[in-house]
């Protein structure tokens, strides 16, 4: 599902800016968590998908 693929990649680049210390971890960690609690939505709802076809 291409929902999953782009949180997994916002995650990834969240995680490439503090890392390369671009913006302060501080500042990032509201979003990081959301884009985590978005991740595990999406996946439950592509379990209940597959599970109903």
């Amino acid at each position: 599902m291409i929902a999953l693929k782009e949180s997994c990649e916002t995650w990834y680049w969240l995680r490439l800016l503090v890392a390369s210390e671009i913006v302060p971890q501080e500042k990032i960690a509201q979003l990081q968590i959301e884009v985590e609690e978005l991740t595990k939505i999406i996946d439950v709802i592509m379990v209940s998908t597959k599970s109903i076809t």
